[in-house]
């Protein structure tokens, strides 16, 4: 009688930029996995990249499946991403993948004032932030809201020629508890989008 393969099972996701080190508790035989197409090595359910990823990075994994550890069950738990810093564009952090990262982002730009500029009042206002942002002009903290209006008064923080502003958000723990399988779940809103 000719002996049984070990079932397969393909499955997908994508790497948030700034990948470095993905972790995976695997129930496997054996794995393999290419990440954006190229082959790469997996080691106790490491993979570690040679560069950091930009932009969501399309992950595939073929795991030769143990008896009776299919589907789902051969990745018991979520998948972790290890990041370094990294540019991304603003806007809605699902569109980057970050559908359950619950933490902070820093955002900056730099910009040039003129004399004429700084004849008037200088304001920052933010727009829509979900959750929470704290402002820096040129290394210096302006404040911190909480709520809205998410709107500073700059004028005593920008100066006549370069000025740096860093806006840092935080969204809340609803996206890292929708994704967790455990005993705490979260039904409320998620906050996908801290800064627009």
């Amino acid at each position: 009688m000719p002996e049984r393969q070990a079932p397969v099972g393909w499955y997908r996701f994508e790497a948030p930029p700034g990948t470095r080190v993905i972790y995976m508790n695997l129930e496997a035989e054996s794995v393999q996995a290419w990440v954006d197409g190229r082959d790469v090595e997996v080691v106790d359910g490491r993979i570690e990249l040679e560069a950091l990823t930009e932009g969501l990075t399309p992950i595939a994994l073929r795991i030769v499946q143990k008896h009776g550890v299919y589907a789902g069950a051969a990745i018991p738990e979520p998948v972790k991403f290890e990041c370094e810093s990294t540019k991304v564009t603003l806007g809605d952090w699902c569109d980057l993948g970050l559908e359950s990262y619950s933490g902070g982002a820093v955002y900056g730009k730099t910009f040039e004032l003129t004399p004429e500029h700084l004849m008037n009042k200088a304001f920052v206002d933010l727009g829509k932030v979900n959750a929470s942002a704290e402002l820096a002009v040129n290394g210096h903290t302006v404040g911190v809201r909480l709520a809205r209006p998410y709107r500073f008064d700059v004028s005593d923080y920008v100066r006549q020629g370069v000025n740096r502003i860093e806006v840092t958000v935080f969204n809340t723990r609803a996206n890292h508890y929708s994704g967790w399988p455990g005993k705490i779940s979260w039904t409320g809103p998620r906050h996908h989008s801290p800064l627009r």
